[in-house]
């Protein structure tokens, strides 16, 4: 196993958080209005409960093109987050946008749109990641290395917005083009904004790995768990069939092996800072990439620690995969429903695209 994985002291606590999502929508209704086609019987559709037979037991998802097409939406859950934490925009010392779908592709656009919404003043510069499902853990990583006062950080996956188009069901040129339907089955709409503020006295941790270099005990892992070859230099939008190549692929057996093992990986590196962690937490959020993934490293997890199952929240059987909204919104939930309270410390580990992984330890304010 690996021991030696490098984390950092974490001195910020949550100071503000808000999410949202999109309509809910059984699979059934998903899968009637995107009419997937059944390959073995042409001319037909899958429908809900094949959906759900091949990705595992999704009852329903948040999917709303039409809510989440208006850029406002993720103004306004960023305004949220910052009244939560009582926080003007003067008073926001980073700016960080992390996101797989951004609305505008080219020069990190939504950070500059975004923070011109929200008059932040014009010497923040703005920091944007182009992330998958862990793009949290880098994100936190970032802001444990910065010495900064408040940090905004406001995510978002528009899964409608893009995988809406008919090359996501007909399509003839990309690699793993039999599995595209499977993404907008799974990945949905949501987003998300955290303020961390900055505490000298806070005991967080943060864990982040790429694992590019070595897996554990093994060599490093590098297939890059989502597929999506088209939109840049050697594929340029407009050429040939690049189109057909501007898809979110998920390379699905690689990805089960590297959630598997990079979430026990992450648990590793909290015991090994923190032996008794998931004892002493209130409560502890994974990344919700599939209900037999999530359900079944709960089960292991609660077995081998002896943890009850109600430690866990988990989310994807009824949202989807919110990509990095997913976490933050369980944790929004449960501060709703006073689960989560002020002076609660919790553990996140997340996995994702790319590939990267991390973990961290932190209290709300």
């Amino acid at each position: 196993m690996n021991t030696q994985q490098q984390g950092q002291h974490f001195q910020y606590k949550i100071a503000g958080l808000a999410t949202v999502i999109g309509e809910v929508v059984t699979m059934d209704e998903w899968a009637d209005s995107f009419q997937i086609p059944n390959r073995k019987k042409p001319g037909r559709f899958l429908s809900g409960s094949d959906v759900q037979r091949i990705i595992g037991p999704v009852a329903s998802k948040s999917w709303d093109p039409e809510f989440f097409s208006n850029f406002e939406r993720i103004v306004e859950v960023a305004r949220s987050a910052m009244d939560a934490a009582r926080l003007t925009a003067r008073e926001i010392d980073v700016v960080m946008v992390a996101t797989s779908t951004p609305y505008e592709v080219q020069l990190d656009y939504d950070s500059f749109k975004l923070m011109r919404a929200l008059e932040i003043p014009d010497h923040i510069p703005p920091l944007q990641l182009a992330a998958g499902c862990a793009g949290m853990a880098r994100a936190l990583s970032l802001a444990a290395k910065l010495n900064a006062k408040n940090i905004l950080i406001v995510t978002y996956e528009v899964s409608s917005l893009y995988m809406v188009s008919p090359i996501y069901r007909y399509n003839t040129h990309h690699p793993l083009g039999d599995a595209l339907w499977a993404s907008p089955a799974l990945f949905s709409d949501g987003a998300a904004a955290l303020v961390l503020r900055r505490d000298e006295k806070a005991q967080g941790y943060s864990l982040y790995s790429r694992d590019s270099l070595k897996f554990g005990d093994e060599a490093g892992f590098d297939d890059p768990l989502i597929h999506y070859p088209g939109g840049g230099a050697l594929n340029p939008p407009g050429v040939g069939n690049n189109e057909q190549l501007s898809c979110y692929a998920m390379a699905g057996d690689k990805t089960k092996r590297y959630y598997s093992k990079g979430m026990h990986l992450n648990h590793q590196g909290l015991e090994a800072h923190r032996e008794r962690y998931f004892t002493e937490v209130e409560r502890i959020y994974t990344h919700q990439a599939s209900p037999i993934m999530v359900e079944g490293f709960i089960n292991e997890f609660c077995e081998i620690n002896g943890v009850e199952q109600d430690k866990f929240s988990t989310n994807v059987r009824q949202y989807g995969n919110l990509v990095i909204p997913s976490t933050l919104k369980m944790m929004h939930d449960d501060m709703l429903t006073g689960r989560l309270k002020s002076g609660d410390e919790i553990a996140v580990m997340v996995v994702g695209a790319g590939p990267e992984r991390g973990a961290f330890l932190i209290e709300i304010e």
